[in-house]
């Protein structure tokens, strides 16, 4: 068994943490310590990690996304990152607050909460990934006004050796005309890969647009085009916004470049840019700056219905890493939500694609189980040594 699947009910008195839905432990530190202590007690004796087909048919139980459950995990996952005494320097997740589609921000009854990896997290995933599937990806990419940051984009492409390679460029957030770099804000996934004639990169932003960051990074990387006479520096963004809550988009970067490193590893084909605006939709835009619609094989994330109308998805292509059809992975996945019959929702009964909810359950408490793994003395170490690499 493991330290996510519930087999039996919880024998513990009511408590208001999993009586909302919606609580975050940052929200109710208090009330989460208490619900936990059972819930701890008796999972912590499962040491191996959960699929995530055990989880998925847990969560979505008779088709429907159990709130009360997915309390109960995170309350879980929140204790098993305390447990580790980690500190603030190495934070693994917030926990931010997801509003149901359509309903008030402030009915905590419409709402639940997700634990968001930050970078120590988003670090420890994309070593997993290179271990597991020989992919390369730089969980942090601070985007600077100079262009200092670039010494570690070639780096990582020099030690490639012209593979592509996934990179996380955090936005820059205007606080009153003060740029502040948010870890916790929006991320962009970007693949870059260089060869003899030049650097491409591939914009993969959920959101589907070109944003302030990477205009500036473009700008930045125009540097190696000027310093290098003949290297050529290509771009393309996604076409379409696939994202439609406003937390899931460091959960759908890293899969998105995992599943996009993955299928072009697996392809044998030998250029990515023109893997991606090569595909069988046509790329719209400007020549220098082309949009293209995302591969079919790469919309497992997408929430929008009206993304999967723009893109012309094809749903019997398969997707990574286990050559199932999009169709069937994205019915696997689909649900309504499971309210209690006192709470007015119009949309009760319609469904939506759960797959990033549960996909940052899986990813949490991967993490926390490579960390458990560690003596304690080595956790912060194997921390650092991953922090060293960006």
């Amino acid at each position: 068994m493991n330290h996510l699947t519930l087999v039996a009910p919880f024998r513990q008195p009511p408590d208001p943490f999993l009586d909302s839905p919606g609580s975050s432990p940052d929200e109710r530190p208090t009330a989460l310590s208490r619900s936990i202590k059972q819930v701890a007690a008796e999972f912590t004796k499962r040491a191996s990690p959960p699929a995530l087909q055990c989880l998925r048919d847990e969560l979505l139980c008779q088709a429907r996304l159990n709130l009360s459950t997915l309390s109960q995990h995170l309350a879980l996952l929140a204790t098993r990152e305390r447990h580790l005494a980690l500190g603030h320097a190495h934070r693994l997740f917030s926990y931010p607050r997801v509003t149901l589609p359509g309903a008030d921000e402030d009915n905590r009854a419409l709402s639940y909460v997700v634990p968001k990896p930050l970078d120590c997290a988003k670090a420890v995933l994309a070593e997993e990934y290179r271990k597991k599937y020989g992919i390369r990806i730089v969980s942090v990419l601070a985007p600077k006004q100079d262009e200092t940051y670039l010494h570690s984009v070639v780096r990582h492409l020099s030690a490639a050796a012209g593979e592509p390679v996934g990179f996380l460029l955090g936005v820059i957030t205007d606080h009153r005309h003060t740029e502040v770099f948010d870890y916790e804000n929006h991320v962009l996934p970007l693949v870059i890969q260089a060869s003899a004639h030049g650097i491409d990169v591939i914009n993969l932003n959920s959101m589907g647009e070109v944003d302030n960051s990477y205009q500036r990074f473009l700008k930045n990387m125009d540097l190696i085009k000027h310093s290098v006479p003949g290297v050529r520096v290509r771009s393309a963004t996604v076409l379409s916004q696939r994202q439609a809550d406003e937390q899931s988009c460091h959960t759908d970067a890293i899969q998105v470049l995992k599943d996009a490193l993955l299928g072009f590893k697996r392809s044998g084909q030998t250029c990515f840019f023109n893997c991606m605006t090569g595909h069988a939709e046509v790329a719209q835009g400007n020549v220098d700056e082309p949009r293209f619609c995302l591969p079919s094989a790469l919309q497992k994330t997408t929430q929008r219905s009206a993304a999967l109308r723009d893109d012309a998805v094809n749903f019997s292509e398969s997707v990574e890493p286990n050559n199932i059809s999009l169709h069937t992975h994205r019915g696997k996945y689909s649900a309504a939500f499971q309210l209690s019959p006192n709470v007015e929702y119009e949309n009760r009964d319609k469904q939506a694609n759960h797959f990033l909810t549960i996909k940052a359950f899986r990813n949490a408490d991967r993490v926390l189980s490579v960390l458990e793994g560690l003596a304690p003395s080595a956790r912060k170490r194997y921390l650092n040594q991953l922090r060293q690499q960006w």
